[in-house]
C-alpha cells in the first residue's frame, strides 16, 4: 500500500486577499517557504502569492501598502490528501513546481514539497534500493521511473553503491 500525501504534507499559514504584501513577506520569511496561500472569508483556497511577486513589490517599494489581492496568482496546482506519494512525484515533475497545495472540499490542508516527496519515496535509501522497491510494485513503476528519470537525479542513477568500512 502506498503512502498518501496526508502523511507527508506540512501545515501552511494563509492570508486573506485584503492582507498587505508586507504581511505576506513576514509570513514567507517566518515560515521559510517560497509562497503564501491565500484564502477567502470562508477559508477556501483562492490563490497563491509566489516569492517573486513579493520581491517585485518590495523592490518597487509598494509592499507596505499593496494588497495581496492585486497580485495574487489564481491558477493553483492542487492535489487531494489521499493522493499516493509516487503520483505526486510525477505531478511535481510534469507541472515543474517545487510544491503543491493539498486541498479537500476547497480548503487547504497543507503543502507538500519535492523534498518531502523524495524523502518519503527513498526513506533515506540509495537509488539502488529505490529500484528494488519500484520493481516490487508494478503499478508504481512507470510513475516512479518517470519521476526519477529527470536530469536532477542523473548522479543518483549513475552512482555506485557505497560501502561502509568500520575502522577499529
Amino acid at each position: 500500500m502506498s503512502t498518501s500525501v496526508r502523511r507527508v504534507m506540512n501545515p501552511v499559514s494563509t492570508l486573506s486577499m485584503t492582507s498587505t504584501v508586507d504581511r505576506a513577506l513576514h509570513v514567507l520569511v517566518a515560515d521559510r517557504v517560497d509562497s503564501v496561500y491565500i484564502t477567502d472569508d470562508t477559508g477556501c483556497l483562492v490563490g497563491i502569492l509566489p516569492d517573486y511577486e513579493i520581491l517585485k513589490s518590495v523592490l518597487a517599494g509598494t509592499h507596505t501598502t499593496q494588497i495581496v489581492g492585486e497580485i495574487v496568482t489564481r491558477h493553483i496546482q492542487t492535489i487531494p490528501p489521499d493522493t499516493p506519494v509516487y503520483q505526486i512525484a510525477a505531478r511535481l515533475r510534469e507541472w515543474r513546481t517545487q510544491s503543491l497545495a493539498v486541498v479537500e472540499d476547497g480548503r487547504i490542508l497543507g503543502r507538500v514539497t519535492r523534498s518531502e516527496v523524495l524523502e518519503s519515496l527513498t526513506h533515506g535509501q540509495t537509488d539502488q534500493t529505490i529500484r528494488c522497491d519500484i520493481d516490487e510494485d508494478e503499478d508504481e513503476e512507470p510513475v516512479l521511473r518517470s519521476a526519477l528519470a529527470g536530469p536532477r537525479f542523473a548522479r543518483l542513477r549513475n552512482q555506485q553503491p557505497q560501502r561502509t568500512v568500520e575502522l577499529g
